[in-house]
């Protein structure tokens, strides 16, 4: 479909879309929190409770962008591919609870459901060049 050398740039667009994502919510708590978490948690422990809950998603992005990263600097892209195809079923679980949230079914959701669509071609694409 693609070249490997597209594929590779792709994989990388994508690797700093996934390593940013981790960035802001780990730097940008609050703004992170109004756009990723429920709003008007009502009790202070309830709100401690989002911003660690922010915090997780934060760090497992950054943590899976630096291994990507690494695996774009090792020209890998099968070992690429088969991360973003895994973490796949992290973004498909992340909608699901996110539908399951305060929120219901918003634009927010068609948002994530996106995501998990491109890491899904993105990896396959990766995983075949």
């Amino acid at each position: 479909m693609l070249s490997q050398a597209t594929w590779q740039r792709v994989g990388l667009g994508t690797t700093a879309l996934v390593f940013g994502l981790g960035a802001f919510a780990m730097l940008a708590r609050a703004a992170a929190r109004e756009s990723l978490g429920p709003t008007g948690l009502a009790t202070e422990e309830g709100r401690a409770m989002n911003v660690k809950a922010i915090q997780f998603l934060g760090i497992r992005n950054i943590a899976v962008g630096a291994a990507l990263f690494w695996f774009h600097q090792e020209k890998n892209s099968r070992a690429m591919g088969v991360i973003f195809s895994a973490w796949t079923l992290v973004r498909v679980t992340d909608t699901w609870i996110a539908a399951h949230g305060p929120r219901g079914f918003d634009n927010g959701i068609l948002g994530l459901c996106g995501g998990a669509l491109m890491m899904a071609f993105v990896g396959l694409g990766l995983f075949q060049s």
